[in-house]
């Protein structure tokens, strides 16, 4: 994920467990009153947040792309790299619970655009 973070961005990572799906790494314990997760499928995603890497690697993209023009300049980097975790860490409580992902993507969309510097 932080290659993709690095590459693409956090808002990447989150497409990706869209299309990819949560499943729970092997030799993960899950307790027997966890949230049924959609699809049957078992939660792979982090459920503490984004790593000390990830969120290391978000703030180094959301730097790079600030010097290149394309992220906001009125807000505060340490502030748009939180509001990035915080709608990362709700996308995968939401998957968690097993709520539906269909319909996600526009709002991801926004989670972009509202990082991204106006036009």
């Amino acid at each position: 994920m932080v290659a993709t973070v690095t590459e693409h961005g956090l808002v990447q990572v989150m497409r990706n467990l869209l299309v990819d799906g949560p499943t729970r790494p092997a030799g993960s314990a899950a307790s027997s009153r966890s949230p049924p997760i959609a699809h049957r499928r078992r939660l792979r995603v982090p459920v503490e947040g984004p790593s000390d890497a990830l969120a290391a690697a978000t703030r180094e993209r959301l730097g790079r792309q600030r010097d290149a023009g394309v992220v906001r300049s009125d807000v505060d980097l340490g502030t748009l790299a939180q509001f990035l975790e915080l709608a990362y860490d709700g996308l995968v409580l939401h998957l968690a619970m097993g709520r539906p992902a269909d319909d996600l993507d526009p709002v991801l969309d926004l989670v972009e655009a509202a990082v991204r510097r106006p036009t």
